[in-house]
């Protein structure tokens, strides 16, 4: 049975000259694996990651691999395909929600959270600096370890363990503290389209991803490494 969805790209790996595996996060059906015959150079902008697509597509149940019959850009992005800051931003995104989600059933709030990332990052023309931060703290809203309370005068100190702030610091070195917890704080009380309000020192911001890397390692159960980050580092400098 043929079924037409939304649908977000977040990785492809080459199956063979005229084929590629794509691991696409669906509106109907989560996360799936789709092989599409490409060629060697047909539908490669379809492909890229945070693509936003509809497609139609079969779906069988309990297979691993569906098929794509139909494939189109929706809508097709303005500016991450030639912004090399913004394009490393949805590589790092995609590659981290592909490595956090691993649910193949469908979750409406989750999809549209993604969506709505993809096009504010291709609209935005604000500085992107702290984008891929705001997306990370707010993400973990819906996976299920947003952090338990606010930073108070009190309690500057994040325990990236318990997810929780306190006023001393813990026996162990997952934390953060200081003005890097504060800059936290704001990423926490900030919608994503707010990103560009925030003020973060360049020092504080690679501390952050670090520890906001560390602390998605502590709460999901067998997470890979993220390579991009190092990239994005490199193309933020």
């Amino acid at each position: 049975m043929l079924h037409t969805t939304r649908g977000i790209v977040l990785r492809t790996i080459r199956y063979s000259d005229k084929a590629v595996i794509a691991n696409i996060y669906t509106e109907l059906f989560g996360l799936q694996g789709y092989l599409i015959h490409t060629g060697k150079n047909k539908k490669s902008a379809l492909l890229q990651p945070l693509t936003c697509l509809e497609i139609t597509v079969e779906h069988k149940t309990n297979k691993s691999l569906q098929r794509i019959k139909e494939a189109a850009c929706s809508p097709q992005f303005r500016d991450i395909p030639y912004n090399t800051l913004k394009s490393s931003l949805a590589i790092f995104i995609a590659e981290v929600f592909y490595r956090s989600v691993k649910e193949e059933e469908n979750n409406i709030p989750l999809f549209n959270f993604l969506c709505s990332t993809a096009l504010l990052l291709d609209e935005e023309t604000e500085n992107c600096s702290n984008f891929h931060l705001a997306f990370l703290v707010q993400l973990t809203g819906y996976l299920g370890f947003f952090p338990g309370n606010e930073y108070s005068e009190n309690n500057t100190i994040f325990d990236l363990e318990e997810g929780v702030f306190f006023s001393g610091k813990p026996l162990h070195s997952n934390f953060i503290a200081g003005e890097t917890a504060r800059c936290f704080s704001q990423l926490m009380r900030s919608p994503l389209n707010e990103h560009a309000t925030i003020s973060i020192h360049k020092s504080h911001r690679k501390e952050l991803l670090y520890a906001l890397m560390n602390y998605y390692r502590l709460h999901l159960q067998g997470m890979s490494e993220v390579r991009s980050h190092k990239v994005l580092e490199e193309v933020m400098g």
